[in-house]
């Protein structure tokens, strides 16, 4: 690209995943006017976790009833309290979702604008972010 090689990380794992997509038999039946069931339906999908589903969903029908839970979010929930510090965000992603949504509602803030604001000063300050971290046992 442009003179210079580019390098794709996991090619054959993309292909095999979006040749698995394609050759479903529900694709005129994705649940477009339902965030939670578009999901559902997403994390069904090889190679989609929580995460992206999360954030397809999220972007694609407006939805404030996901959350996209980053290592941002997830360490400012670790120092504000709202997430307990031994939470794994790979096994307990929806437990972890719960909550996030709760402190949002309860705030009376859009998650997604918690999303982000919460994400711009993380990014900015990890540093910090990890120092308070590292002094919370």
């Amino acid at each position: 690209m442009n003179g210079r090689p580019v390098k794709y990380r996991f090619a054959n794992q993309k292909s095999y995943y979006i040749y698995d997509f394609l050759s479903r038999e529900d694709l005129k039946n994705i649940p477009c006017s339902n965030d939670l069931e578009l999901r559902n339906w997403l994390i069904d999908l090889k190679g989609i976790g929580p995460k992206t589903a999360s954030w397809i969903t999220r972007n694609w029908l407006r939805s404030e009833r996901v959350a996209i839970l980053d290592i941002h979010i997830l360490r400012a929930g670790m120092i504000t309290g709202f997430f307990e510090k031994d939470l794994n965000i790979n096994t307990q992603y929806f437990s972890l979702e719960a909550s996030y949504l709760n402190f949002c509602n309860s705030l009376a803030v859009r998650p997604s604008d918690m999303d982000a604001i919460i994400w711009s000063y993380m990014k900015k300050n990890n540093k910090l972010a990890l120092n308070i971290l590292s002094n919370l046992d």
